[in-house]
């Protein structure tokens, strides 16, 4: 049994109906599909508008006349997203119908952001069929997480409940001393881990940490598929060195 999808359905997020959406999707010729995406823009352009405050005006502090052409809308910076959640999120929908989240605010800000549960959904879906392309099953693949961890009480647990039904064992970066990088590396020799995630700088202090003592992952541990990088930049000579070091596919997320 997957815990993680189980965990979606439970939580009220449409996964089987996300997935049948993406099947829907994946049978129209390039044509339709074009049609298709078209109409689905201004579809949410159109609903933003005319539920959301915060965006109608953004748009026409921006603009003399409704846009009638793409290029006509304005972007939309990080900076507009710096305001209570409250305030930008579409008339008539409660807490209890979104996915709201943040980023870590490594650039100096967090940026809150919220969506309905279906495109939470359909976010996940998309994410498991690529997952798959590399013959890996996300909430039942093993994961070797490189993260961070909230240290207040709550947070921790929480994390902690999220990667046991995510099936990944995590690895905190807080501390990548010599003797943390030892422990991380024995635990590769303990468990069948399928792929690694993490942040790039993370992944790659640990890489060099293995070609120091010349080691390739891959040899540890056996079941290692591939390594995926995220939230940083991944140059060529990072992705060269995680290669080097991992001894698999380096996918950049």
């Amino acid at each position: 049994m997957n815990l993680f999808l189980l965990s979606l359905k439970v939580n009220g997020y449409p996964i089987d109906k996300a997935t049948e959406l993406l099947s829907e999707i994946h049978l129209m010729n390039n044509e339709a599909f074009l049609e298709w995406h078209e109409q689905k823009k201004w579809d949410v352009f159109n609903y933003h508008y005319n539920t959301n405050k915060f965006y109608r005006s953004l748009v026409m502090s921006r603009s003399d006349t409704f846009p009638d052409r793409w290029s006509g809308i304005p972007i939309i910076t990080k900076n507009d997203f710096q305001n209570p959640v409250k305030d930008i999120i579409a008339e008539g929908i409660g807490k209890n119908e979104i996915y709201l989240s943040n980023t870590s605010g490594s650039s100096g800000h967090p940026f809150y952001f919220a969506k309905d549960k279906f495109c939470h959904a359909v976010t996940w879906a998309i994410a498991g069929e690529r997952y798959k392309w590399h013959n890996i099953d996300y909430g039942k693949s093993l994961q070797a997480r490189f993260y961070g961890i909230p240290l207040a009480r709550k947070g921790y647990l929480r994390e902690k409940i999220k990667d046991g039904f995510s099936a990944r064992v995590r690895f905190p970066i807080f501390d990548l001393s010599v003797n943390n990088l030892n422990g991380f590396l024995q635990q590769f020799r303990k468990y069948k881990f399928e792929y690694i995630n993490g942040y790039t700088s993370s992944l790659c202090q640990f890489a060099a940490f293995l070609i120091d003592k010349d080691i390739v992952l891959k040899d540890i541990c056996r079941s290692l598929k591939v390594a995926i990088p995220t939230a940083e930049v991944l140059n060529e000579k990072d992705r060269n060195l995680l290669k080097k070091a991992f001894g698999v596919a380096i996918i950049f997320e």
